[in-house]
């Protein structure tokens, strides 16, 4: 009865009778109908995008197989997990899933799983811009025997098509779209035939014959509900706004935008935990959309409302489960508690046509659009020359490889120049090309706002994606002198985060500074060898003597500081201060240590403490350990190698060691954007602290002087050595 209901797409009829088929199977411990009704029950919630759910039943079917060897059922249990990480955004374990299923369906000679297998996993490489991989899979598929008889044949000709379409390859994607439509129709196979409508709708979009993709749209649209098909309808209703966005029918595009948005919302909240910061990722665009319309329309202050949606949407949630008070008042609102000499500049990323840049001041908000081309166009040839191809690094940014090929001029992008240009400043390259860049930046990103600066002496910069990893403070104004020679700079997740940061009240009765350094990186730590760092850290860390030097001259400017070194510069002793509650007497913590990112994992990246640590701990103070601290501190200086970096998440940011500091209870730290000099380091942070504590100066105004006072040295006038220092937080 139950499969009866799933195959008429009544999920929500099915449900209720497979969970009694589940518990009196079990019950009665009937090994197969436990297992195939728990397999139907999660498919069941999987069509209606109860994500949460269906994953639970997945891992603990899991579980039945193991404990009754019934390995039969593993290709659907791993498609099953594998279809949800693909939802969410998480490609890569979306795809690890797939292929275990394909390596089970081969073995056990399964081939309508196979064929579904190889064609989903074409999905996911087509997700991951694979595009050649995916047509080389799905060709395979088409020439292998018997395929004419496989329900799933025509899925195959649409999946072909999607690739082609992406590739623009317009005629070879038609073809292969009306394909499959002639054999949806013969099957009446109307889940099949929604998503041929939609993808048909995309080529003629891309033909810009819109009215063409809009009736496509619109007969995809009604079909997707009926059938419960959500993520189909939600795909329609966002390529309709594009589609009237294009027509510069703005009021229908804005009405499809936020019907696509208020669904995104609700599915949002069936995923997972951190799974959360994936999917707005993956469905970032709709976000996106309804902004450009708004900029488009000159309505600023709901665009910025707009990209508030999802903004740290993660990070917020993270904050609020930690007390603090969740909500975003609008831009309106929040403009009026700015301080006059304050302005606020919102960038979108550089990876979408319509970049957006806004400035938010006390009494105005006003936005425009940048095109890749302003910047990209007046690129001097003698620059080009210097430039090589990038490839992604260990650390989810881009080194420059020696004997590569020169990028051709038409394929250059925003963001090869701003990975050349934070390659420059991290490793001390050339500085008359450093000002070069930096100027042709400034320009494209800030001097169209200029205006608004004026009579303003502090800039919050809001960045997005890759503008995260560079210091606006070394772009260079018309009179050529760093920004940071004429403005106190400062950056922000999101306003929301801020709004939030600005409502904690702690006590003013906190001991000012606790301060952590000169580990003991020498010797080994037995713990290491249960940890997941075993596998990942190859090298031994360097002891850092300068940081002994630093906290001891800090230490000077405070009374009563608590200082730990060596050995007690540990991940348990930090745990246990935090644990009694000591931690939260603090004003200050300075971790003047080595940091350890790992992009691909953020949730691993940590600052690296001693490791002869004489607890159970592993000297690795992670995202997720950082979090978990009690601290009330006013600011955190991660006074550490690349403590700013991290994996960027659309509409989340830049995801690491910053992020869990603000969840555990910080309002404003210092990170570094690169592998900072042990001796430099010293002397910036010692004299910070003597502008804090003896000129009363304010962290972020410290920060700026310290800055201007290295560009007028002899010594550490190059950005390396004081542009890595970001501020963050208020």
């Amino acid at each position: 009865m139950g499969i009866a209901h799933y195959y008429l797409s009544d999920y929500n009829k099915a449900i209720p009778i497979f969970q009694n088929a589940l518990d009196k199977a079990e019950k009665q411990k009937i090994p197969d109908i436990i297992l195939s009704s728990s397999l139907h029950l999660a498919n069941s919630y999987l069509a209606l995008n109860v994500w949460d759910s269906a994953y639970e039943i997945f891992l603990s079917t899991v579980t039945f197989i193991e404990e009754y060897k019934k390995v039969e059922y593993y290709p659907s249990i791993y498609e099953g997990l594998g279809n949800i990480d693909f939802s969410w955004g998480k490609y890569d374990s979306a795809e690890e899933y797939f292929n275990l299923a394909l390596n089970y369906s081969e073995e056990l000679n399964y081939e309508e799983n196979i064929v579904f297998e190889k064609m989903t996993l074409s999905r996911i490489l087509y997700a991951k811009n694979e595009l050649d991989r995916a047509v080389e899979l799905l060709d395979g598929l088409l020439q292998r025997q018997g395929i004419e008889k496989s329900r799933y044949y025509g899925q195959v000709f649409n999946s072909l098509g999607i690739v082609y379409l992406k590739k623009l390859e317009i005629d070879t994607a038609m073809e292969n779209f009306n394909q499959a439509l002639a054999i949806a129709e013969s099957q009446n196979n109307t889940l099949e035939l929604i998503q041929i409508y939609i993808h048909m709708g995309g080529a003629y979009q891309l033909l810009e014959d819109y009215d063409k993709a809009i009736e496509y749209y619109e007969t995809a649209l009604p079909m997707a509900f009926e059938n419960q098909r959500i993520d189909d309808g939600t795909r329609a209703l966002l390529n309709l706004g594009i589609s009237y966005t294009a027509l510069e029918d703005y009021d229908s595009a804005i009405d499809y935008f936020l019907q696509t948005i208020e669904l995104k919302e609700q599915l949002r909240l069936s995923v997972v935990g951190d799974s959360r910061r994936d999917y707005l990722a993956a469905e970032l665009r709709a976000y996106q959309w309804l902004a450009i319309v708004y900029l488009h329309q000159e309505d600023f202050e709901n665009a910025v409302n707009t990209m508030e949606l999802a903004s740290g949407k993660y990070l917020r949630e993270q904050m609020e489960d930690k007390g603090d008070k969740l909500s975003f008042s609008g831009v309106s609102n929040y403009r009026r508690h700015l301080d006059d000499n304050q302005t606020i500049v919102k960038l979108g990323s550089v990876n979408i046509p319509w970049q957006s840049l806004i400035s938010i001041n006390k009494d105005d908000t006003n936005g425009l659009f940048l095109f890749h081309d302003e910047i990209l166009d007046k690129l001097p040839r003698t620059l080009l020359a210097n430039f090589h191809k990038l490839e992604e690094n260990h650390r989810g940014l881009s080194a420059v490889k020696a004997e590569e090929n020169i990028i051709p001029f038409d394929e250059m992008t925003v963001e090869d120049l701003i990975r050349y240009y934070r390659l420059l400043l991290s490793a001390k390259g050339n500085e008359s090309q450093i000002r070069e860049i930096g100027r042709l930046l400034y320009n494209y990103l800030l001097s169209p706002i200029e205006e608004d600066f004026i009579g303003k002496d502090e800039l919050v910069i809001v960045p997005e994606g890759i503008l995260a990893f560079i210091p606006f403070e070394t772009l260079v104004m018309a009179d050529g002198r760093y920004l940071i020679e004429e403005y106190v700079i400062s950056y922000a997740q999101s306003l929301a985060v801020m709004e939030i940061i600005s409502g904690r009240e702690y006590d003013d009765k906190r001991q000012d500074f606790f301060g952590i350094g000169g580990a003991d990186y020498e010797n080994p730590n037995e713990n290491l060898a249960d940890s997941l760092y075993s596998n990942i850290i190859v090298d031994q860390w360097n002891n850092l003597p300068g940081t002994l030097d630093e906290l001891e001259n800090i230490g000077k400017e405070f009374n009563n500081p608590l200082i730990l070194t060596e050995s007690d510069a540990s991940e348990t002793e930090i745990k246990a201060l935090s644990d009694a509650n000591l931690l939260k007497n603090y004003k200050i913590l300075h971790f003047a240590t080595h940091g350890f990112v790992l992009p691909e994992n953020p949730d691993l990246s940590a600052i690296v403490l001693a490791q002869n640590d004489s607890g159970n701990n592993d000297g690795y103070l992670n995202v997720l350990e950082i979090s978990e601290l009690k601290i009330e501190a006013d600011f955190v200086n991660l006074s550490a190698c690349e403590t700013g970096l991290g994996k960027i998440y659309g509409g989340e940011g830049v995801v690491g060691l910053a992020q869990a500091f603000l969840i555990a209870g910080a309002n404003s730290l210092s990170v570094s954007l690169w592998q900072v000099a042990d001796e430099s380091t010293r002397d910036f942070m010692s004299s910070f602290y003597s502008f804090v504590k003896r000129d009363d100066m304010s962290f972020k105004n410290a920060m700026a002087e310290m800055k201007r006072v290295f560009i007028n040295s002899e010594r550490y006038s190059h950005p390396y050595y004081w542009a890595p220092f970001v501020f963050y937080g208020r």
